[in-house]
């Protein structure tokens, strides 16, 4: 056990799989993790909503402003960019107040995810939702969690009676997937059906021009 309590102290915090920051009442950063760093770029002493948000003054609606005068856990929805690509991110943030025993909070604890990918999900669902609808064109949303999700399309296809699945590329593997993107290989593979491949849009495509 001993063991195990000190490599948690050690190493818990850069290890574990969160971009984690400290701030102090002047929302400073004062402590951070690796995959903060990683994540949001050079962080130390600078305020957390230009780290985040590339903001020159605190956020109107700040949270972190109600956590250090209450004390009080709060879980909410956050955008703002990540480092390289300066791109719009979304993520959700955890605050936690470091309270002390004869009360006031000197810190609070900022653990966020990046749900990026969920909500890239959600708007492409809108979007097919709205183009069926202008076609005609009953549409059917079904989720399925698992580790392998060609197994998991191929087997709401599969039970859908459909005839075809149709699936857009995301992206480049190995050499000998230099075409096709792993879950695209695994779903042609393992699929009962013809599988069509569509492309990614280029971005010009994407901004209708």
């Amino acid at each position: 056990m001993r063991q195990i309590d000190a490599w948690l102290r050690a190493n818990l915090f850069d290890e574990v799989p969160v971009n984690i920051c400290v701030i102090d009442p002047a929302f400073r950063i004062v402590k951070a993790n690796r995959h903060f760093e990683e994540a949001y770029g050079p962080w130390a002493g600078r305020p957390c909503y230009e780290v985040y948000k590339g903001r020159q003054s605190r956020c109107e609606d700040c949270a972190a402003v109600q956590t250090f005068n209450d004390g009080v856990v709060r879980s909410l929805e956050q955008e703002g960019s990540l480092r390289g690509n300066g791109g719009r991110a979304h993520y959700l943030v955890h605050m936690v107040p470091i309270v002390r025993p004869q009360g006031g909070v000197p810190y609070v604890i900022e653990m966020s995810t990046d749900i990026t990918p969920v909500k890239r999900l959600e708007q492409e669902k809108r979007e097919a939702e709205r183009l069926a609808a202008v076609a005609g064109v009953p549409l059917e949303t079904v989720y399925r969690k698992g580790r392998k999700p060609a197994d998991g399309i191929a087997a709401a296809a599969k039970r859908a009676r459909c005839d075809l699945i149709i699936i857009r590329s995301h992206g480049l593997s190995t050499l000998g997937r230099l075409l096709l993107g792993s879950v695209t290989a695994s779903l042609i593979a393992v699929a009962d059906v013809p599988v069509l491949v569509l492309p990614q849009p280029s971005a010009r495509r994407r901004k209708g021009q």
